[in-house]
């Protein structure tokens, strides 16, 4: 009974403390009798500075408490976790291996924001201003002005003239950060990218020199930046004792959706990756090719799941960068419920699009799916959601 086995296992304790004892005292004067031999011959050694410690041989089943650890995630710190487990010596040396591993990881896949990255270059290679585009409420537009200003440079916004062009919204904030605003009647942003290229043609002539920055700063090296998002939702799952099954979010130029599809296949290689296209260019392709140059950038290999693993769905409606009306309840039903606002042509489309999906089943059988909520505010203030 339990009595008995308490019985027998204090009894086994006593029995062990009496030998460490006895071994204790053995080795203590044999380290003494070591030391007085090496100060005869000139050290400056005393035993009693060495300290004597015993550890239990006892059979232990390290998977189990490997298991054990991991459902304590989120209830002990990682620290007290570690001292659980009796292959670990040290656990600060422990600690300090995981930072530095981690450190390597944000090495290869973080610094890499798109904007920032761009930015970088462009002050790197001595531009004094920076072009770039996307529709007449672009966050990335506006982003691009703001962070511009703060670094000094020249801002010129190369628009698509679609949507609501009037001064409101981010127009309102290009203006205050001092971006010089133009629109182009056009659908392609091919004709949007010649026009960039006279302008830096013209800035040269006049001594300056520009940097041309793609429509949502979408680069193979600006999609490196989603790929660290991954990593880090990665962690914040582990930490949470869940397993990501799914992620999605709003397509608008390919590049986060990139670096989403590019970070699911390093960090979170069960989980599958959907696109929420609010635009109508071919984001199967660019996605595709922007996974594969990304790839290249941090030496990792390319997916060879593309087809099982991403996977592109549109809801554009009546246009980009034009509201759909039905999308309206899912935008204010997350703003009462959860305070988060979305924009109504960007994150508010993929999110209207994406609560459809689960109501027919698109994700059944899938129990955690993130979605990436990619930012966009200003644009409610220019729009009538209807």
């Amino acid at each position: 009974d339990f009595d008995s086995m308490k019985r027998y296992c204090n009894r086994y304790e006593q029995i062990c403390a009496i030998k460490e004892r006895k071994f204790k005292r053995g080795l203590q004067r044999r380290i003494e009798l070591i030391t007085h031999i090496l100060n005869i011959q000139g050290g400056q050694f005393d035993y009693r500075d060495i300290d004597i410690q015993f550890r239990r041989n006892k059979p232990q089943n390290v998977l189990e408490i490997a298991q054990i650890i991991t459902m304590l995630s989120g209830e002990l710190s990682r620290e007290t976790r570690l001292q659980m487990l009796p292959t670990i010596d040290n656990v600060q040396d422990e600690l300090q291996k995981l930072e530095d591993e981690k450190q390597q990881e944000v090495n290869s896949f973080g610094q890499y924001n798109a904007l920032a990255q761009a930015l970088a270059q462009a002050k790197a290679q001595g531009c004094d201003t920076v072009i770039t585009t996307g529709g007449a409420q672009s966050n990335h537009a506006m982003l691009t002005a703001a962070c511009a200003a703060r670094l000094g440079l020249r801002c010129v916004l190369i628009l698509k003239k679609r949507g609501v062009t009037d001064r409101k919204g981010n127009l309102v904030l290009d203006d205050i950060f001092g971006a010089q605003v133009e629109f182009m009647d056009t659908d392609s942003y091919e004709d949007i990218y010649a026009e960039m290229r006279k302008r830096c043609e013209v800035l040269a002539s006049q001594g300056h020199k520009g940097y041309i920055i793609p429509v949502g700063g979408s680069t193979a090296l600006g999609s490196i930046g989603y790929a660290e998002c991954v990593r880090e939702l990665a962690e914040q799952a582990k930490e949470a004792g869940i397993e990501i099954s799914h992620v999605a979010s709003a397509t608008g130029s390919g590049g986060t959706t990139a670096g989403l599809v590019l970070g699911t296949s390093l960090f979170l290689p069960q989980a599958k990756a959907t696109g929420l296209g609010v635009d109508t260019d071919p984001f199967e392709e660019i996605v595709s090719e922007l996974v594969k140059e990304a790839a290249g950038l941090v030496g990792q290999p390319v997916p060879t799941d593309m087809d099982s693993r991403f996977r592109m769905i549109y809801h554009v409606g009546a246009g980009y960068a034009i509201p759909n009306a039905e999308d309206t309840p899912y935008i204010e039903e997350l703003a009462r419920q959860e305070g988060i606002l979305l924009d109504p042509v960007y994150t508010g489309k993929a999110w209207a699009k994406f609560l459809m999906l689960v109501k027919e089943g698109y994700f059944d059988g899938q129990e955690h799916i993130a979605f990436v909520h990619t930012g966009g505010a200003a644009a409610l203030f220019a729009m009538d959601l209807g």
